[in-house]
């Protein structure tokens, strides 16, 4: 394992994000990650509970489990190892 860092420039300014990753892991790849890293992730980038700017790095997605159970999976695409990552934000209602 290996720690992953980049730069979020967003909404509410730069921040600095770091994820354990895979020895394997490399730019562009999807990595599954837990629902705690994925709301680390994102309250790092906005963490207002009013907030509307509707700003985040991990997205939430289904998978078939087995049994034909869903399962809510996080998702997160590596960018380039230090690099600085302009966000997307959409202005939620």
């Amino acid at each position: 394992m290996k720690i992953w860092t980049w730069k979020h420039s967003g909404f509410h300014g730069l921040t600095t994000l770091r994820v354990m990753v895979p020895d394997t892991a490399k730019d562009g790849d999807a990595m599954e990650v837990t629902a705690t890293v994925a709301k680390r992730l994102n309250d790092a980038v906005c963490g207002m509970a009013d907030c509307r700017c509707g700003e985040a790095v991990a997205g939430q997605d289904q998978d078939m489990g087995p049994g034909e159970h869903v399962r809510d999976i996080w998702i997160i695409i590596l960018p380039k190892q230090g690099a600085t990552v302009r966000g997307d934000y959409p202005q939620t209602a």
